[in-house]
């Protein structure tokens, strides 16, 4: 099984963190 790399985890994060924001219009976290 292929494993991420931190760099394309935090990638991964970052996407779902911009589409989380655009969607509700203000972050569900802080990071």
């Amino acid at each position: 099984m292929e494993r991420l790399t931190i760099a394309e985890e935090e990638d991964e994060l970052e996407l779902l963190f911009d589409e989380t924001q655009e969607n509700s219009g203000k972050p569900e976290f802080t990071m």
